[in-house]
């Protein structure tokens, strides 16, 4: 094992840089530390860590006040002979006083890329993420809220799945197949303020009395009859069973 320092050590600034080597892997640190106007330090770090199998390196900044720990920001890159992974994660302090930590990664393998974007914020109910995941025969984007989710599936198959609390669709919209049909419908659904025809048939139909005008010449249908009334009101036809 081998190791090599440089440090420079001043009252207001501090900087090291590190080598450490081994049989099996290498690392080296730079680190800086600033004492700033504000009297807030200021810490800036990279490392580099490599092995035979993966290399992996970090570049982080410090942000923290004297007597507390915390950071402002981290990247990271893990590459190994299967895989890479690339990570940013930021805390920072919300106005509300509510220290806020939002995380970024993408994951990439020879048959699935996955990336996630989350916010973690105090309780599960206010932390939420939005996560894809494509393979070569599927894919699925899912967003989520505390409880509330939101997702779309696609795969190989030709089927596509929504699930969500609201789904809106704007402009034209074209179903095609008859994919509308009758057990889709409610009960009660279809009203005669929301039907517009040019011609109705029916094979069979309970249709109560069927009026042309409430009173004064008319024709009535109800039942297995069919009256037809003058202006007077009096019946002149009646055609049917009664």
């Amino acid at each position: 094992m081998s190791a090599t320092v440089i440090a420079n050590k001043k009252d207001t600034d501090q900087s090291i840089s590190q080598i450490n080597q081994k049989a099996d892997g290498i690392s080296t640190v730079v680190e800086q530390n600033k004492q700033e106007q504000d009297g807030v330090n200021e810490t800036m770090l990279s490392k580099i860590d490599q092995t035979a199998s993966g290399i992996e390196s970090v570049v982080a900044n410090l942000n923290k006040a004297p007597g507390e720990t915390g950071y402002g920001a981290i990247s990271s890159l893990k590459q190994t002979a299967e895989g890479l992974s690339a990570t940013v994660i930021a805390n920072k302090k919300e106005q509300d006083g509510v220290n806020a930590d939002y995380l970024s990664r993408i994951n990439q393998t020879a048959n699935q890329i996955t990336s996630v974007v989350t916010k973690l914020n105090g309780s599960p109910q206010e932390s939420g993420f939005s996560a894809i995941t494509q393979l070569s025969d599927d894919i699925n984007l899912k967003v989520s809220n505390g409880e509330i989710i939101s997702q779309i599936n696609l795969n190989d198959q030709g089927a596509v799945t929504i699930d969500g609390k609201y789904i809106h669709i704007t402009g034209d919209t074209v179903f095609d197949k008859n994919v509308i049909v009758k057990d889709m419908i409610q009960a009660n659904a279809v009203t005669a303020e929301k039907m517009d025809v040019k011609s109705l048939s029916a094979i069979t139909a309970t249709i109560g009395t069927l009026r042309t005008a409430t009173s004064g010449a008319r024709t009535e249908i109800k039942d297995n009859l069919i009256e037809v009334y003058d202006d007077n009101n009096v019946l002149r036809v009646r055609m049917g069973v009664w």
